[in-house]
C-alpha cells in the first residue's frame, strides 16, 4: 500500500480486495471497477466458502470448491491433459454443444478428450500455456483456492 500513497500507483488490481481498500482506505480511492466479483460486506462471522456455495450465497463459485479438493491435480497430469482443460476452460466444446466446463459446477473431465477447439486461444497459445503449466503441474494454482482456515497443520 505504501507505493500507492506515495502516488505510484493509481490502480489496485484484485477481485475482492479492491472492495476492502475502498472500505479501509477511502482517501486512496476515488473510483471502483471490477469484473465476476461481488461485493461481499464485511462480516462478524466468518463463512467457508462450501457453505456459501451450499447455501446458494455464492453458487457461481462452486468451480472453486472442484479446484480446492485436489481433483484436477490428480486427473490432470500429462501436457495433453492440461491443453484439453485449458481448452474447456476457454470455451471450447462438444459437437453437441457441451461446455467443458461452468462455473457452478467446474470442470467437465469426462468431456475434455471430446471438445472441438476454442476460438479464444489459437492452438500456439494452447502449447505454450499447456507446456508452461506441465512443468510444474497444477499444484499452485488449484492450492491458491484452498481455504487457509480449514487447512490441516501439516499443510500449513
Amino acid at each position: 500500500m505504501e507505493h500507492v500513497r506515495r502516488g505510484h500507483s493509481k490502480q489496485v488490481r484484485g477481485g475482492a480486495i479492491v472492495y476492502r481498500v475502498a472500505l479501509w482506505w477511502p482517501e486512496l480511492v476515488t473510483h471502483i471497477f471490477t469484473i465476476c466479483t461481488p461485493y461481499t460486506a464485511p462480516s462478524k462471522s466468518y463463512a467457508p466458502l462450501p457453505e456459501m456455495v451450499k447455501s446458494g450465497r455464492v453458487p457461481n463459485f462452486g468451480y472453486q470448491l472442484q479446484l480446492a479438493s485436489g481433483q484436477l491435480e490428480e486427473a490432470i497430469q500429462s501436457t495433453e491433459q492440461i491443453r484439453q482443460l485449458l481448452n474447456g476452460l476457454y470455451g471450447g466444446v462438444t459437437d453437441d454443444g457441451l461446455g467443458g466446463f461452468d462455473v457452478k459446477s467446474g470442470v467437465y473431465l469426462d468431456r475434455l478428450p471430446q471438445l472441438k477447439q476454442t476460438k479464444l486461444m489459437s492452438q500456439r497459445m494452447l502449447d505454450f500455456y499447456a507446456d508452461q503449466y506441465a512443468k510444474n503441474g497444477l499444484h499452485g494454482t488449484c492450492k491458491s483456492f484452498s481455504d487457509p482456515l480449514q487447512e490441516s497443520p501439516a499443510e500449513k
